[in-house]
C-alpha cells in the first residue's frame, strides 16, 4: 500500500445527485489518495426515487453514508498497513538487537526503542568517522535497515491518529458531562428519521436545564425522577414524560454499549404516576363537517379533506401519494401503500402497509404524474407538517377545541363504519390499525373489494 494514502486522512469532495436509469442517484468522487484502496473511482447509493425534491432531502444522509463507508475502508487499510509496518519495524529491532549482542528471550523491541536509537546512531557515527574498528559490516547492515523501515516517528502517529477524528471513536472520561457528549451520541447512533434526533436533541437538553449538565459518572436513577418530577410540575403530559425519560435513557444505553459508561443507571424506572393521561382526539359534529366543506379554499385542501374523511388515511400517507400509488383492479379504484419497486412508501408501521380502497363519492383530479400535493417536504422527506398548517387553518373556522385537529377526520370514518356496521377487523384494516394479538399476525386481511363495499356503505353528504 502507498504511504501517500495514509499521510493524513482523506478529505472528501462535496457530493452530487443525479438520474441515472430513471432514479436520483447520490455520488461522491473516492480523493485520489486514497484511490487505490477501491476498485471504482466513485460511490454511489441510490435514492430510490425518480422525484428530484425528495431525492435531495436525502442527499445528505447517503453523502453522510457514503463518507462512513470510505472512512471505515480507509481506517481498516490503515490499520493494517500499521500493523504490517509494525511487524517489519519489530524484525529489524530484533535483528539490530541481536547483532549487537543485546537480545535475549523475550525480547521486547517497543520498550527497548529509545535505547536503539541511541545506539544506532551512536554505531553509525563510529563507522563513518571510522573512530571504531570494532563496528561489523553486519551492525551497520541491521542499523541501516532499522533506519530506513517505512513508516512514521511518534510525532507523526499521534497527530495522525488525532487529526479530525470520527465521533464513533472518541470516547468519553470521567470529566465529561451530558452536553459534552451530547452531539457524539446524535452523530453515531443510526436514526431513521432526523425528526427524531432532532427530538432526542431537544429532550435531552431540557434534562439539562431541569435537573443539570451532570458528568456521566455522577448519574443516578434519581435523577431520572427528578427529571419526571419537573416536568410533572411544568404540566407536561405522561406520554411526554416518559419519552423524554427514556431519550436520557436511550443515551446512556448506549454509551454502556459503547464501553463510554460502566453501567446504565437509567433502568427499570417506574413511572406511571407522572404526568397527565394524554387525551385522544374528538371527531368533528357532522354539522362541523359540513361547515368544513363549504369553506372557500384551494382545491389542494379540498381533495385532501376529502380523501381524509372517505379512507380514514393518516395525513402524511395522503399528503406523499404520487399518481403511480392511484390504481384500479376490476373497476375498483384504490391507492397503494405497499412497496413496490424502488419508489419508497413512508408509512408508520407495518399495519400501515395496505392497499385503500376509494368510495365512489370520492371524485379525484384528472390523472397526471407526481405527486398529488405540492406541500413542501422536511429533511425525512414527510410532507405532515406543511400539510397540517394549511388544514389546520380551515378546521380552526369550524371549532376552537383543541381535541379536534385534522386526525378528527380519521376518527370520523372509524365512527361511520362502526354505525354502518361494519365488523372492526374490517375497519382496522382499512384505516392500517394494528390487530392485537396471534390473530394480527397471520393473513394479509380482507380483500379489496370487501374493503370498498365497506367504505362505499358510507355516506358522505358534506362533498355533495
Amino acid at each position: 500500500m502507498d504511504r501517500k494514502a495514509f499521510e493524513k486522512r482523506p478529505t472528501y469532495l462535496p457530493s452530487s445527485c443525479t438520474l441515472r436509469k430513471g432514479k436520483y442517484y447520490v455520488s461522491a468522487t473516492v480523493p485520489h489518495e486514497i484511490s487505490g484502496l477501491f476498485n471504482t473511482k466513485q460511490i454511489r447509493r441510490s435514492t430510490g426515487t425518480s422525484d428530484r425534491s425528495l431525492a435531495k432531502q436525502k442527499q445528505h444522509s447517503l453523502t453522510t453514508e457514503i463518507y462512513r463507508y470510505m472512512d471505515e475502508v480507509w481506517e481498516a487499510a490503515f490499520k493494517k498497513w500499521t500493523g504490517t509496518l509494525k511487524d517489519e519495524w519489530s524484525e529489524d529491532a530484533i535483528r539490530l538487537a541481536k547483532s549487537l549482542g543485546l537480545y535475549r528471550e523475550n525480547y521486547e523491541p517497543e520498550r527497548y526503542r529509545r535505547f536503539l536509537d541511541e545506539e544506532v546512531q551512536a554505531l553509525l557515527t563510529d563507522h563513518h568517522k571510522n573512530k571504531s574498528n570494532s563496528v561489523t559490516q553486519e551492525q551497520v547492515d541491521a542499523a541501516t535497515e532499522y533506519l530506513t523501515w517505512e513508516s512514521f516517528d511518534d510525532k507523526e502517529w499521534d497527530k495522525l491518529q488525532a487529526r479530525e477524528l470520527p465521533t464513533d471513536k472518541i470516547k468519553a472520561t470521567d470529566g465529561e458531562t451530558i452536553l459534552g457528549t451530547l452531539e457524539t451520541y446524535l452523530e453515531r447512533r443510526n436514526w431513521t428519521r432526523e425528526k427524531s434526533k432532532d427530538t432526542a436533541r431537544r429532550q435531552i437538553k431540557r434534562f439539562t436545564d431541569m435537573v443539570g449538565n451532570l458528568k456521566l459518572t455522577e448519574l443516578e436513577k434519581i435523577h431520572a425522577y427528578k427529571y419526571a418530577q419537573a416536568m410533572n410540575d411544568a404540566g407536561y403530559a405522561h406520554k411526554t414524560i416518559r419519552s423524554s425519560v427514556s431519550a436520557v435513557a436511550s443515551m446512556l444505553d448506549h454509551f454502556e454499549q459503547w464501553g463510554f459508561l460502566k453501567i446504565s443507571p437509567f433502568v427499570n424506572l417506574k413511572l406511571s404516576n407522572y404526568g397527565t393521561a394524554s387525551q385522544s382526539y374528538l371527531p368533528l359534529e357532522r354539522q362541523e363537517l359540513h361547515q368544513l366543506f363549504k369553506q372557500d379554499m384551494d382545491v389542494q385542501e379540498r381533495l385532501l379533506l376529502s380523501i381524509l374523511i372517505t379512507t380514514g388515511m393518516r395525513l402524511d400517507e395522503a399528503a406523499l401519494l404520487t399518481w403511480e400509488r392511484v390504481k384500479e383492479i376490476d373497476g375498483i379504484r384504490f391507492f397503494s401503500l405497499i412497496q413496490s419497486g424502488s419508489e419508497e412508501v413512508i408509512v408508520k408501521n407495518s399495519q400501515s402497509r395496505r392497499l385503500v380502497a376509494l368510495p365512489d363519492c370520492l371524485i379525484l383530479p384528472e390523472r397526471a404524474t407526481g405527486r398529488l400535493f405540492d406541500y413542501k417536504l422536511d429533511k425525512d422527506g414527510k410532507a405532515e407538517n406543511a400539510a397540517s398548517r394549511a388544514l389546520m387553518k380551515a378546521v380552526r373556522r369550524v371549532t376552537t377545541d383543541k381535541l379536534k385537529a385534522v386526525h378528527s377526520l380519521r376518527g370520523n370514518l372509524k365512527d361511520l363504519l362502526r354505525d354502518a356496521g361494519i365488523p372492526k377487523e374490517i375497519n382496522d384494516f382499512i384505516t392500517g390499525h394494528s390487530q392485537g394479538g396471534d390473530a394480527g399476525k397471520y393473513g394479509s386481511g380482507p380483500s379489496l373489494e370487501t374493503k370498498y363495499k365497506a367504505v362505499n356503505s358510507v355516506a358522505h353528504p358534506w362533498l355533495a
